[in-house]
């Protein structure tokens, strides 16, 4: 098990054919802190314009985007499973819904908030990792598996403060 992204099932098929086959995977939003305040990772892309670049090669730019943008199915064919931020226009498209469990990965995008800034992130990450395996693996209570990982980072916090 494992947490990270919403991995395209070309991926999946090139480091386990059978998994990919059989289909015995699926995304599962990373837990948070409340239930209405979930973690997520990369669930989409986002295109920017630096303000500083001259404007001949920003006015480029926004050529180039509106034309990869022109037709949003496409554009998320060639990302998939990464979501677009735009929450309309392609959603309903029958080659998104046959996604497998893309519904999952739209739900994970729009409930997910942004990861917490902190010193102790790899403390952070790894308690809520060790959760979430209590949680999925042995079917361990959710807000105990949360305290017990909300404690160790209290603890690493108060380390990285006395340093």
């Amino acid at each position: 098990m494992f947490s990270c992204h919403p991995i395209p099932p070309i991926a999946i098929k090139s480091q386990n054919p059978v998994m990919e086959a059989e289909g015995y995977y699926r995304p599962v939003q990373l837990p948070g802190v409340t239930a209405d305040k979930r973690f997520s990772t990369c669930y989409g892309f986002n295109f920017v314009i630096n303000v500083n670049a001259p404007k001949d090669k920003q006015e480029v730019l926004h050529d180039m985007y509106r034309f990869v943008m022109s037709d949003l199915v496409d554009c998320w064919q060639a990302t998939a499973p990464f979501t677009l931020a735009r929450k309309s226009g392609w959603t309903d498209d029958p080659r998104v819904k046959s996604f497998p469990h893309v519904q999952d990965i739209i739900r994970a995008k729009d409930q997910g908030v942004f990861f917490p800034r902190t010193p102790v992130w790899s403390e952070l990450a790894d308690a809520m990792h060790r959760a979430m395996q209590k949680v999925m693996l042995n079917n361990a209570d959710i807000k105990v598996a949360l305290d017990e990982a909300a404690a160790e980072v209290d603890r690493a916090t108060a380390e990285f403060k006395k340093s």
